[in-house]
């Protein structure tokens, strides 16, 4: 299978490759990428750091998708067969700027969670359907061996806050992340900003009911 789905990949990956850092560096900061995460992209575009073939597609399609965006959008890319399960599916770039950004891939927070899906909150959105939020535990491993691209305190059990649309019997993921015990209300307020933005008291209420699963469901 060609790396973006019968596209000859040397094309693409020779940009990618060439860029120079002065470009990335300018690139990245629109994206809201730490020095450290915007260190382990180039590294993984220039093939010094090696991860699992699937998300190495992922992160290059996403590293594509912001840095040539016209060339990107002329490629006309669809899904692979790791983007799709009968659980859950993901844009491959979303999943690949995840992984860079929250140091999880969708399907890690899935493969290693006892109870992906059981702890959910419906999240109002009236462009995309329904959405959800849902609130899970994962085994990172030791020192956090289970991850490809695990961020700092990212070991043992964790706990994962995943937003995603629900239809056709799946979830299909538009982020997750790490929540702190220290700092999961400010995770939240973050990324809830656009949830009822004209409607503060049912925006409270939201907010309220996922800070009541978070700490009586997870953090006990």
């Amino acid at each position: 299978m060609d790396l973006f789905n019968g596209v000859p990949p040397v094309d693409a990956l020779s940009i990618l490759q060439n860029i120079t850092n002065e470009d990335f560096q300018k690139s990245t900061k629109s994206q809201g990428l730490s020095r450290a995460r915007a260190g382990l992209l180039l590294e993984i575009i220039r093939r010094k750091r090696k991860v699992n073939f699937y998300l190495g597609v992922d992160i290059q399609r996403y590293a594509l998708k912001f840095l040539l965006p016209d060339f990107y959008a002329d490629l006309s890319l669809g899904n692979h067969i790791y983007s799709t399960s009968e659980l859950y599916d993901y844009d491959p770039p979303k999943n690949g700027q995840n992984a860079i950004k929250h140091g999880l891939s969708f399907r890690e927070v899935v493969s290693y969670s006892s109870q992906f899906g059981t702890l959910l909150v419906p999240c109002p959105d009236n462009n995309n359907g329904t959405r959800c939020v849902i609130f899970s535990d994962l085994d990172a491993g030791i020192d956090g061996e289970n991850l490809e691209l695990p961020i700092s305190g990212m070991a043992g059990k964790i706990y994962t806050m995943s937003v995603a649309q629900q239809g056709s019997g799946k979830f299909r993921f538009i982020s997750s992340r790490m929540l702190s015990q220290n700092s999961y209300k400010e995770i939240m307020r973050r990324a809830f900003k656009n949830i009822y933005q004209d409607d503060p008291v049912a925006k409270d209420a939201f907010v309220k009911r996922c800070i009541e699963i978070v700490e009586q469901q997870l953090f006990k």
